[in-house]
């Protein structure tokens, strides 16, 4: 049986790669969407939250791991909401553009033609 997932020109699968997080070591192995130096920035991130939030009290490694998901599920949340919010306001501004809102003259987006060359007849 063929294997679908492989074709002669596909790269060789990736390594996994090392790398330290809070004291940990983990083997994370790059994908089509996640590069090595993707993974390296991430755990980068990850590790100095988790520095972060133990400084603020004594707790075990699993707490600081919650809160710190918490804290990015926080930041993504906001993220996803101001993006929900541009692209309303952009689908707005072209219903307005498209539709004529209250102060819409059509004629103002026409160009300009300047006198000096317009056809005369």
């Amino acid at each position: 049986m063929k294997n679908l997932n492989s074709s002669p020109s596909a790269a060789p699968p990736a390594s996994p790669i090392q790398v330290d997080i809070f004291d940990s070591q983990y083997s994370i192995k790059p994908t089509e969407s996640l590069t090595e130096d993707d993974i390296r920035e991430l755990a980068a991130y990850v590790d100095r939250l988790m520095h972060q939030a133990s400084q603020k009290g004594t707790y075990d490694k699993l707490s600081v791991a919650i809160m710190v998901a918490l804290n990015i599920a926080a930041e993504m949340h906001e993220e996803k909401r101001r993006y929900a919010d541009s692209i309303r306001q952009l689908v707005q501004t072209m219903d307005e553009v498209i539709n004529g809102g209250p102060d819409h003259d059509p004629l103002s987006a026409a160009p300009k033609v300047d006198p000096e060359y317009s056809i005369q007849g």
